[in-house]
């Protein structure tokens, strides 16, 4: 819970199916010229006879002017793709600990030029769910699965199923317009560590 920084937990027998809310309240200062404000999110997760569990979150935010539509609007579409990687998680990696490698950098041209490049040399080119790929050569070592593609108002993203350099989950994502791109990796391999550690860029 402690990740979460809850401000209120209320576990519940109640009902048949065991189940147990979290809420917590924060000030979000997006930047620029909007003003900090507060956003509530509520977690609510229910367990379920077959030993899966269904998870509920519900945020409210509480700013104001025409800006802060376009702000929360953002942060659903961030969620929504953390939700589709717990759940990849839970279904192919439940309980593994993981190293982390990150990478994060801005396009030279074009936002949809520097994904389109960035995706071609990673052999990711128009890929979709379910799709497997390889990247090729003088890229750095990554082949596995599709796990989701996004492409919305905020940005584009993959969810990949990582077979190498090692199992694990990765997203790679360009933000908004402005062509600020991120790479971002979870290992769960026995030799994760040492993965990780040649993965990251020197």
């Amino acid at each position: 819970m402690s990740l979460l920084d809850l401000a209120a937990w209320h576990p519940s027998t109640r009902r048949r199916r065991r189940s147990s809310r979290f809420a917590q309240e924060t000030t979000w200062d997006p930047g620029g010229d909007l003003p900090a404000a507060r956003v509530a999110t509520e977690w609510l997760v229910e367990a379920r006879d077959d030993g899966t569990c269904l998870v509920r979150m519900v945020m409210r935010g509480f700013g104001t002017g025409a800006g802060w539509d376009d702000e929360l609007e953002g942060m659903a579409a961030g969620m929504r793709a953390a939700l589709h990687a717990l759940a990849s998680y839970r279904t192919h990696f439940p309980g593994r600990p993981a190293a982390w490698v990150r990478v994060s950098g801005a396009g030279t041209g074009a936002a949809a030029a520097a994904w389109d490049e960035l995706t071609g040399a990673l052999g990711l080119a128009g890929a979709g769910p379910g799709r497997r790929f390889a990247a090729g050569p003088g890229a750095p070592e990554l082949a596995g699965v599709v796990e989701r593609a996004g492409d919305d108002a905020y940005g584009r993203s993959l969810l990949l199923r990582l077979e190498r350099p090692g199992p694990g989950l990765a997203e790679l994502y360009l933000l908004g317009s402005g062509g600020s791109l991120g790479f971002q990796a979870r290992l769960y391999g026995d030799d994760r560590d040492e993965v990780a550690v040649r993965q990251q860029p020197a």
